[in-house]
């Protein structure tokens, strides 16, 4: 730079040729020659800025031309070195067109008569150019002199002191390098480039999930660094970042790669071990924010070449766990400022995230140096500011301001930057103008907000204005009663056009605007308001010290006083005590980015308060002096707090003498102040000191009971005549005693006498010798009687009611039976014979007979031997019910069943067909995350025809957790299964078939098996399924859908289904007639629906704020459903029916239905439904059988000979169990046979059966064992090599299956000759056994 310096200076000393002699050299003056005059000139001279051309035109044209004593000379252009082509102009000009690759600095060099210049040429694209040059045009440089002094004058003044060239230039270089530093950056010497400020620091990783640090790495929190980085010509946010780790010494890393341990370049992965992606996870990482705003490139494309990295910045490196936790959230495009520091001057009003125009006062002053520091709310938007006034129009205008103002635009103030301001002056803070970076582009995918930029306008001035007197004028009401706060955050403002306080948070989401009313004095506050927004989502909001006093009116389901688009004011009043807390507002849920002004809002107008009369209480000469009470209007008396020793409370007088007018807590309608009087009657106190201990004691005037005082068997009362009655279980009682009080207490002497008893023996029968037998017995009060004698058989039982239970081991127990014992029995017997138990005791477990590859499960120590298998991994087993099982006697829930195929890696793909059997007794009360009958059922698997009764399952899992009676989690097929009197109690997915649904569900009836949600969880709720991902379909429910907890806003709770979730759900040809609770979406088919539903019915009870169809219709395609006009609630997505209607409603219902004489019903519901099968088999010649027990049923059979397949039709079949079997093993026919069974009972069946030729096991034993055995099938180029069964073994035993034919095999081995032959495997017999000897080779 020096040398440029001089060589600068030597040329301008040849151009004017006024510096004494003796600066330039030490030889005498006549030997030196003048120099030849050379001039260069160039178009782009009047517009450089401290020697360098800014640009984003390209190609550039540029004229050159050069002159020698004033005569044109020839002149060569280079640009980088490379030599130009001009075209030379007929006024001495040559014209140039210089292209640029990419933006950078390129030097013009120019030659003439022994004279070299340069040019230096910034190019710039569009996106970052114009910003830059807005503040090249517009700054001055005070080094820049040349243009109005002569250069001997800037010479003189920078160079006083200096006696050589050389050392004028080391003076001028010195003042200048600050200035001229980004001129042309030498990378030798980087001095006057400035310094920014580091930070790096971890805030989020402490109590938060995740291991986010590098093996061996020692945790750390706060700040790590905070310094001073000095700026150097390459410098990067990276590099700043990664010297400011570098100044901590030895032991202090950072790191761009994680795995190789390299330095950043453009990209940190880890920084004193705290490492990006919490090892593996998707989450966690290091943001870089550059003056507070989070960058949205590489911290390597913020430099100092550009210019975005200058002098004063302040970078900083944080790690983020969620991002949002750092301020930056690209979920919204919310273009608020969150605070706006103000140093020097004081912003009027306070500020607020919703007001846009300020006032800077600055007092008596004629100028003041301020600061301003915003801070965004959204911290990936750039937000800046400016020392005039931006318009919304130039801040929505790219080209205006456009990439690069941010850092270069005109009256850019840098962060941190004072400024000097005077009255009148207008300053703007700008977030997120439409041509700025912005990180939310990179996730939003395009709806990025790039076109409505928010602005800030500040007015410097004297005296602030009074802002508040417009607003409190709406509130001129409440003086003396009232004191009112306006939100800080989102203010209440004022509309003019409406003359009414409008809201100020459009676009949030989950915040209120609105006022905070603090009453001195009891009073009810009355107001107008409007809104206009989406119903029931965003509402007014009233709040009475903390709890909102009209939130039932805002439900989902569809209340809307609250909220809509309203015409018309609606007036709201709430009565509010001494030191009591409203606050009204407007409660915005969704951030809608299309929110303009004056939209998705309240307004409120006419605040009024009402000051209430008085009853003014007198104790008359009671406890206390007297007490007040407020009154608008009507309401009930507070209850009586005087007291009076020895004295009844009766009532209230208007005088003190006088008569009651008023009960306690009687109404009373007041329209001016009154006084009331306690009337006091004189009493005594009735005792009972010998009555036995529990004897219920009832005292009666004139036949009516009197009650009790607070004291056990004591009554206070006046002067008169009573009675009393008393008894006790076990004492003759006491009827109707008279007695007299008369001035003093009175005590009742008399006791109960004890009543005659009888011994009462049992006689129990049917259970064997020396078996334990347990008896209970209670009384009418369920007090357990205790036996006398006989091992507990006997009981001395006075007369009365009472009831018993017998149980013993392995015996049904005999519950609650009644007895009652005469008066005057003295003996009495009560034989009972118990019955031998059929449940299962909870611990035996026996492995099923198997009959054709099916267990056959006929108890419930069979049931739990062929869950044992299941869930030891025959997860395909097959098994069928011959006889009803009981896992628990009715309502004896003691022995807890574990699910069959209970983990979700192993789910069950075989099937259980109940052949209309019932299980009956299953209990479940677990944690685990599955409950039913069976765990998990996959793809393939299979279960139906039976009946669950008498069952109680219950899932304390709260997260991520599946109940229901059949079938916790569901991917196969599940059919024709009813439940009766049961119980389903889960806290996340709860159904009563089916828990959660990926399979099929079909022809399943809830009859009485209420399903209930124990925990507050937004999941499904159904009385057939609880969330349905794929098909259900001609199933009801008439059980009860109960939401076990206090929370109505969770839960999805429908008849049929919960939560009908994704496009390719369906629910079709149902119907509900159960009850169902009030929750947050409640529907009487589906509670929250995507998919579609079709064909279905509900006449059950809904809640009237809910739906009678589906709760909430997220996406669904709902079509041809019908609701009772009574049902309770009604639902736009169905047709509303009369009873009457109902009852010849099944043919627009479609053809699953068929009409009663009330509802509907499923046609597999008729007993006297008939189904058909269909079984198509191949070979069509193959023999096929199908009956139900009592012989082949006939068919009418048709072929297709060119597919050889055979169709089997069998009609009019009644419900019931089918065995079919296809055969075909005549002539030369050798295939295997197959046979299974269908249940019939809710829909037609079809199945396909193609039979597989019949294989035989052949085994090899080769010799010697390490000999090869290949086998193949046909001949030449078609033999096929046949793969055995199982391998080779160490012994040479190789085994196959093979089918009827001829094949062809051969045996090698090393030293051994070859052996070959051609087998038959023959139909019936298949092959014996082969053993293949080799004979070893001569030697």
């Amino acid at each position: 730079m020096k040398k440029r310096v001089i060589s600068l200076i030597l040329a301008l000393v040849m151009v004017i040729g006024i510096l004494p002699v003796n600066v330039l050299a030490a030889e005498p003056a006549e030997q030196v020659q003048t120099p030849q005059a050379v001039t260069i000139e160039t178009s782009l001279d009047g517009e450089l800025t401290d020697g360098v051309f800014t640009t984003a035109e390209e190609p550039l044209d540029v004229k050159i031309r050069a002159a020698a004593d004033g005569e044109t000379v020839e002149h060569t252009a280079k640009l980088d070195g490379e030599v130009l082509e001009g075209t030379p102009e007929e006024d001495g000009w040559t014209t140039y067109v210089l292209s640029f690759a990419q933006s950078g600095s390129y030097t013009l060099d120019i030659s003439a008569a022994d004279e070299e210049q340069s040019r230096t040429i910034v190019y710039q694209a569009q996106d970052t150019q114009d910003g830059e040059q807005d503040v090249q045009e517009h700054q001055e440089d005070p080094a820049d002199k040349s243009s109005d002094e002569p250069m001997d004058e800037v010479l003189s003044e920078d160079t006083e002191e200096a006696s050589t060239l050389e050392e004028a230039a080391d003076a001028l270089f010195e003042e200048r390098s600050g200035d001229a530093a980004e001129q042309e950056i030498d990378t030798s010497d980087d001095a006057g480039l400035g310094t920014v400020r580091v930070i790096i620091e971890n805030t989020t990783t402490s109590g938060r999930y995740g291991d986010f640090w590098m093996a061996g790495a020692s945790e750390w929190t706060g700040t790590r660094v905070d310094t001073s980085v000095t700026l150097k010509s390459d410098s990067n946010a990276i590099s700043v970042i990664a010297d400011a780790v570098k100044s901590l010494g030895e032991g202090h890393t950072i790191y761009g790669s994680v795995g190789s341990k390299t330095e950043p370049t453009d990209y940190i992965a880890a920084i004193d071990g705290l490492q990006e992606f919490s090892s593996g996870t998707s989450y966690g990482g290091w943001y870089i924010s550059l003056n507070d705003w989070f960058i949205n490139e590489s911290g390597s494309s913020y430099k100092v070449s550009v210019g975005n990295l200058q002098d004063g910045d302040e970078v900083r490196a944080m790690y983020y766990v969620s991002g949002a936790d750092l301020g930056g959230t690209t979920e919204n495009n919310n273009k608020t400022l969150s605070a706006l520091t103000v140093t020097g001057a004081t912003l009027n009003p306070s500020f607020s995230s919703a007001t846009n125009a300020y006032e800077l006062v600055i007092g008596e002053k004629e100028s003041a140096s301020i600061t301003l520091t915003p801070t965004a709310s959204n911290k990936n938007f750039l937000a800046c500011v400016f020392s005039r006034e931006v318009s919304q129009e130039e801040a929505a205008d790219k080209t205006e301001m456009d990439a690069s103002s941010w850092f270069c635009g005109k009256g850019l103030v840098h962060r941190g930057e004072s400024v000097t301001v005077k009255p009148g002056d207008k300053l703007s803070v700008v977030v997120g103008a439409a041509g700025w970076p912005t990180q939310n582009s990179w996730s939003l995918s395009g709806s990025v907000d790039t076109g409505n930029p928010v602005i800030y306008t500040l007015e410097v001035v004297k005296t602030g204005t009074d802002h508040s007197a417009d607003f409190n004028r709406f509130f001129t009401a409440l003086e003396g009663v009232a004191t009112v706060e306006n939100d800080a955050t989102y203010p209440l403002k004022v509309d003019a056009d409406e003359n009414a306080l409008v809201s100020t948070n459009q676009g949030k989401a989950q915040v209120l605007s609105g006022v905070k009313i603090t009453f001195q004095k009891t009073a009810k506050l009355s107001f107008q308001y409007k809104t206009d927004c989406v119903g029931c989502w965003s509402y007014l909001k009233v709040a009475q010290n903390g709890t909102h006093v009209n939130k039932e009116s805002y439900s989902v389901s569809g209340n809307y006083q609250f909220s809509g688009a309203m015409s018309e004011y609606r007036t709201y009043e709430i009565e509010a005590s001494t030191g009591d807390v409203v606050e009204v507002g407007f409660f915005k849920s969704f951030a809608d980015d299309d929110d303009e002004e004056y939209e998705d809002c309240a307004w409120l107008k006419n605040f009024t308060v009402t000051l209430p009369n008085a009853v003014i209480f007198h104790a008359n000469d009671g406890t206390d002096v007297t007490s007040k009470q407020d009154i608008f209007g009507t309401a009930n008396l507070t209850k009586n707090t005087f007291t009076r020793e020895g004295y009844r409370f009766d009532g209230w007088a208007a005088t003190a003498g006088g008569k009651v007018q008023y009960a306690d807590g009687a109404e009373i309608t007041l329209t001016q102040n009154v006084d009331l009087y306690a009337v006091w009657t004189k009493v005594w106190n009735v005792t009972f000191p010998n009555m036995q201990a529990g004897a219920a004691i009832t005292v009666k005037q004139n036949g009516e009971a009197l009650p009790v005082s607070a004291t056990a068997n004591t009554w206070i009362v006046p002067n008169g005549s009573y009675t009393y009655s008393a008894e006790l279980f076990g004492y003759v009682s006491k009827t109707d005693v008279a007695f007299e009080v008369k001035d003093a207490d009175y005590a009742v002497s008399e006791s109960l006498e004890s009543a005659a008893r009888t011994n009462v023996t049992f006689a129990v029968g049917g259970v064997t010798e020396g078996t334990e037998v347990t008896i209970t017995v209670l009384n009418s009060e369920n007090a357990r009687m205790e036996p006398t004698q006989d091992g507990g058989k006997t009981y001395a039982l006075p007369a009365g009611k009472y009831t018993y239970t017998v149980a013993a081991q392995g015996y049904k127990k005999l519950k609650n039976q009644p007895l009652t014992v005469e008066v005057g029995q003295t003996e009495r017997t009560v034989s009972v014979t118990l019955e031998v138990s059929a449940a299962w005791d909870g611990k035996a477990v026996t492995t099923p007979a198997q009959m054709s590859g099916v267990y056959q499960i006929g108890s419930g120590a069979e049931l739990a031997g062929f869950a044992k298998l299941v869930n030891d991994g025959e997860t395909g087993a097959k098994g069928v019910l011959t006889a009803d099982i009981v896992l628990n006697d009715d309502g004896e829930f003691v022995h807890q069943w574990t699910p069959i195929a209970k983990t979700s890696s192993a789910p069950f793909t075989g099937s259980l067909i109940g052949n209309g059997r019932i299980i009956s007794g299953l209990y479940i009360d677990s944690e685990e995350k599955a409950v039913g009958l069976f765990g998990y059922v996959g793809n393939g698997g299979e279960i139906s025809n039976v009946t669950i009764e008498g069952a109680s399952v219950k899932s304390t899992s709260s997260s991520g957790a599946y109940a229901a009676l059949a079938v916790a989690s569901n991917a196969g097929s599940i059919s024709n299964v009813k439940l009766e009197n049961s119980m389903v109690s889960g806290g996340f997915i709860v159904g009563g078939v089916v828990g959660l649904n990926n399979g099929t569900v079909t022809g399943c009836a809830n009859e009485s098996a209420t399903v209930e949600q124990n925990t507050a969880k937004d999941q499904g709720v159904g009385g057939i399924v609880g969330q349905n991902n794929a098909t259900v379909s001609l199933s009801y429910n008439k059980a009860h859908i109960v939401r076990g907890h206090d929370r109505t806003n969770y839960s999805h709770l429908g008849g049929i289904v919960g939560n009908n979730s994704g496009g390719s759900a369906v629910v079709e040809n149902s119907y509900n007639q159960g009850e169902v609770d009030i929750a947050y979406y409640v529907g009487g088919i589906v509670g929250k629906a995507n998919g579609k539903i079709t064909n279905c019915y509900n006449t059950g009870s809904i809640p009237s704020s809910k739906r009678a169809i589906v709760g909430y219709n997220a996406s669904a395609e709902i079509t041809n459903c019908y609701f009772l006009d009574t049902c309770g609630a009604t639902d736009n997505k169905g047709m509303s029916k009369t009873v009457e209607e109902f009852k010849t409603l099944a043919a627009s219902l479609g053809g699953a239905y068929e009409n009663t004489d009330t509802y509907p019903i499923l046609k597999w519901q008729n007993p006297n439904a008939t189904y058909t099968i269909t079984l198509t088999v191949k070979p069509a010649r193959a023999n096929v059988t199908l009956s139900n027990g009592g012989g082949a049923l006939h068919s009418e059979k048709t072929e297709d000979t060119e597919k050889d397949e055979a169709t089997y039709t069998y009609t009019g079949l009644n419900k019931g169990n089918y065995t079919w079997s296809v055969s075909c093993g005549e002539g030369e026919d050798d295939y295997q046979a197959q046979s299974s069974t269908i249940s019939l009972g809710v829909a037609d069946e079809t199945r396909r059966v193609e039979l597989a030729a019949k294989e035989y096991t052949v085994t090899f034993q080769l010799t010697p064992a390490e000999a090869e055995l290949t086998l193949t099938q046909g001949e030449g180029e078609s033999a096929v090599t046949v793969m055995p069964k199982t391998p080779k073994d160490e012994n040479g035993k190789v085994v196959y299956s093979l089918t009827k034919g001829s094949y062809n095999y051969k045996a090698t081995a090393f030293g051994y000759d070859d052996a070959s032959a051609t087998l038959e495997v023959l139909k019936g017999t298949g092959l014996a056994a082969q053993n293949i000897a080799l004979t070893a080779k001569n030697r």
